[in-house]
């Protein structure tokens, strides 16, 4: 007997370390109907997300199958899961053919493998409600006073688990978008002048690290005085937002885009030598002019100048250098006529 409750106590200690091994909410999830599953002989084990007006259940996890975990369920069918989230208590069947909650489905029931059911309400955060759903098979022997006490445990275990791991997710989340916040700026969503300069120094100490080459595009907004007195500041912000999406879809993924200042922009091209970014800047120069701004008014347009600067050149010895020759191809861009690209 002594030995029997050592085992018992190991294993719900076993299922503590689990749980709080991880602040992954599915890991945590299938973690449940894992260790369920193996200290009690059961022929489902699940756990389902029950919505707001309790008509449909999600599988969220399920140890028969791990990758099941995106079933929907008609809680119509289930009047055991209805009745355990509605009390906020547990329902045990014992014998679901003969138990007067299951008598409005008795008759699909009869059909299937099934002889006692175990469902115990989860509530882990603000609300969201969960069961744990257990399913012996005909075989199997009913629920014994150990097993519910086991998995009572458990789920109060859990629920305390998976409020630590949201809180946690909610954490991170908010963590990430202030991190985002610092470096983005707010009109175009693109990064700001902090975050290219700290960028580009990473990306350039990489260059000369790996012997490669790394070119620098600097894009200013021709005539932007000129669409701001003309249309007002709250439209020409719409038109910069707009330049911004075009010159972010032009680029490469690994291409680092940023708005550098006012109606300026400047886009970090690792790996790319003063062709190519020549090539790329073009592009960006043709999508500006060719886009069709809902604001201006028929057949006028937008364009931008480009200047390119590319390492190594032995004029390069650090990130100010790069941008400063970039800009300089910027200013001759702007002196010939504008809507120009120039790599110098």
């Amino acid at each position: 007997m002594v030995n029997k409750r050592i085992d018992d106590l190991e294993n719900i200690i076993e299922v503590n370390k689990a749980l709080f091994s991880t602040l992954d909410t599915k890991e945590i999830l299938f973690l449940i109907v894992k260790k369920i599953s193996e200290i009690i002989q059961v022929a489902r084990c699940s756990i389902i997300l029950i919505d707001k007006d309790m008509n449909i259940g999600q599988i969220i996890a399920t140890y028969e199958d791990p990758a099941l975990n995106t079933l929907t369920i008609d809680l119509n069918k289930y009047p055991e899961i209805v009745k355990a989230v509605e009390d906020d208590k547990m329902v045990l069947i014992l014998d679901a053919t003969v138990d007067p909650i299951m008598k409005e489905v008795r008759d699909k029931i009869l059909s299937l493998d099934i002889k006692s059911i175990m469902v115990i309400p989860i509530q882990y955060f603000k609300g969201r409600i969960g069961a744990l759903y257990l399913r012996t098979s005909r075989k199997a022997k009913k629920f014994d006073e150990k097993e519910i006490k086991v998995c009572h445990i458990i789920s109060s275990i859990a629920a305390i688990a998976l409020k630590n791991a949201h809180l946690f997710n909610i954490i991170r989340e908010e963590k990430l978008l202030l991190e985002k916040m610092a470096v983005t700026d707010d009109l175009t969503r693109l990064y700001n002048h902090r975050y290219f300069v700290k960028r580009l120094n990473e990306e350039f100490k990489r260059a000369k690290r790996y012997k490669s080459q790394i070119s620098c595009a600097m894009i200013d907004v021709d005539n932007f005085k000129r669409v701001n007195d003309t249309n007002g500041h709250q439209k020409g912000d719409v038109i910069l937002a707009d330049v911004a999406r075009i010159i972010k879809n032009s680029v490469r993924e690994t291409d680092v885009v940023a708005r550098y200042g006012g109606e300026e922009f400047s886009v970090i091209l690792p790996h790319t030598n003063k062709e190519d970014a020549s090539n790329l800047a073009n592009r960006i120069r043709d999508a500006v002019k060719n886009f069709k701004f809902d604001l201006l008014g028929e057949g006028r347009i937008i364009t931008v100048s480009i200047g390119i600067s590319t390492y190594p050149d032995p004029r390069i010895e650090d990130t100010d250098d790069l941008v400063r020759i970039a800009d300089d191809g910027l200013y001759q861009a702007k002196h010939h006529g504008k809507d120009l690209v120039i790599s110098i």
